[in-house]
């Protein structure tokens, strides 16, 4: 983003405001939201999926195979995957929960180590 420091300040604000109160569900807002952000940030998008995982370098729900403790495994999937750089597990929480957010920050830390 190189625009002027007010203008930026404004693109923030906006981009605050447009999402500060957004009530749907983590599937009905999880991509706009990243795809937004990324826009906001000046960093690439995610790529299309391709059925073949291994070309999936950076996409929005990558498939996985989740390995559990008891030795079992599932399928899954990451909201948003970037190789060698991160995995977005994306949560919806209830409005002025901070119980539920300590929560939710802890399974999505979990389902990402998985």
């Amino acid at each position: 983003m190189s625009a002027a420091p007010e203008a930026a300040t404004t693109v923030i604000e906006d981009f605050i405001a447009r999402w500060q109160h957004a009530t749907g569900s983590e599937l009905a807002n999880a991509q706009l939201f990243v795809t937004e952000l990324a826009r906001l940030l000046d960093l690439p998008q995610p790529d299309p999926a391709r059925e073949d995982t291994r070309e999936n370098k950076y996409v929005f729900e990558r498939r996985v195979r989740f390995r559990h403790g008891d030795g079992s495994e599932s399928e899954g999937r990451i909201d948003c995957y970037r190789r060698g750089a991160f995995v977005l597990e994306a949560k919806r929480l209830r409005h002025n929960a901070a119980k539920g957010f300590d929560d939710a920050m802890l399974r999505a830390r979990a389902q990402a180590e998985a």
